[in-house]
């Protein structure tokens, strides 16, 4: 397998995307990385509508994007 090298611009987008570096650099990334902010989006977003709609009805709006997770 052929490994490549990140850029110093890709890593700062990368940084960018996640808010959780602007503090600190994570090296416990065995079990859980930080998220990126879209992550971070997405997950609050469906907890939002879950706690507005019902857990099933925001699982049924979602089913085809979670079957494919």
């Amino acid at each position: 397998m052929k490994t490549r090298r990140l850029s110093g611009q890709q890593i700062a987008q990368f940084r960018a995307e996640t808010r959780g570096t602007t503090e600190r650099i994570h090296f416990n990334n065995a079990g859980a990385s930080l998220p990126p902010d879209a992550v971070v989006e997405t997950g609050v977003n469906y907890l939002n509508e879950e706690a507005t709609y019902g857990g099933y009805e925001t699982e049924f709006k979602y089913k085809e994007q979670l079957d494919n997770a």
